[in-house]
């Protein structure tokens, strides 16, 4: 209930460009009280931030629902990847949710990359983004270390 106001603090507190801050939503929260979540989603956009669909394919998906959220990236489950590169349907869904997201104007981020055969057919399929250990293990949250590396490939 609080998180509206707590991300307008931060971004005023940290004078955060607007779109600079990302907020992931996850796809069972944005189902699960759909009114409550797409009232918030609008009044995080309004404040500045950017918002996230967080692992898309890892539950029941009513894309009708997810329509009328302002998503302005869609994350993809790991799941969805891991008969990659070798798995054609795969691939065409893959492809699917990718030309979905680009005619909503949102961005795509692939989670689960962990080597460089799938970061590469993700490039050729034309993704833009792509997360997993290919690129880098997460870190604790705070103060970054300062010889850690990004952990999101810009396939772009």
């Amino acid at each position: 209930d609080e998180l509206v106001e707590i991300v307008q603090a931060e971004i005023r507190q940290h004078r955060l460009p607007k779109g600079s801050l990302v907020v992931e939503l996850t796809e069972s929260h944005v189902l699960k009280d759909q009114d409550k979540a797409l009232s918030v989603a609008t009044a995080l956009r309004k404040a500045g931030a950017r918002l996230a669909l967080d692992d898309l394919g890892s539950g029941h998906s009513q894309i009708s629902r997810l329509g009328k959220f302002p998503f302005d990236m869609i994350k993809t489950d790991r799941s969805l990847i891991t008969s990659l590169p070798n798995n054609p349907q795969a691939e065409k869904l893959l492809a699917g949710i990718m030309d979905m997201a680009r005619r909503a104007g949102a961005q795509v981020v692939v989670e689960g990359i962990e080597n460089q055969a799938t970061a590469r057919l993700l490039h050729d399929l034309g993704c833009d983004f792509a997360q997993g250990f290919y690129y880098g293990a997460p870190e604790a949250a705070g103060e970054p270390d300062q010889t850690s590396q990004a952990i999101v490939g810009d396939l772009r």
